[in-house]
């Protein structure tokens, strides 16, 4: 990703597990267009977040019913989305509290 000239960043928890939340930038759009953005699960995690679209699930289930549905992130792991969107973006935890730290990339 070239030509990044603004960069936003925040913070989302999850208050109860099994709860899904969206991304959110509480300051409104940054000027120029979103050309991405960076999550990160936050290193005070004690357990899974995943992120995904609106119907994310961070419970594992079991081998014969599995149930989780997004891209999961152990504790201080991060991916980068080439997503235009911020709130396209939904997160869910395994544990109360847990969350992520992200960064939007602007161009």
């Amino acid at each position: 990703m070239s030509g990044i000239t603004h960069l936003r960043d925040g913070l989302r928890t999850v208050a109860k597990a099994g709860e899904a939340v969206r991304l959110e930038d509480e300051a409104g759009n940054p000027p120029g267009a979103v050309v991405g953005i960076i999550v990160q699960a936050l290193e005070t995690n004690t357990g899974t977040i995943v992120f995904g679209g609106k119907t994310v699930v961070a419970a594992p289930g079991t081998h014969a019913a599995p149930t989780r549905k997004g891209v999961a992130l152990s504790a201080g792991a991060s991916a980068v989305l080439d997503v235009n969107d911020i709130s396209a973006v939904w997160i869910d935890a395994t544990v109360n509290g847990d969350g992520v730290s992200w960064t939007l990339l602007g161009a």
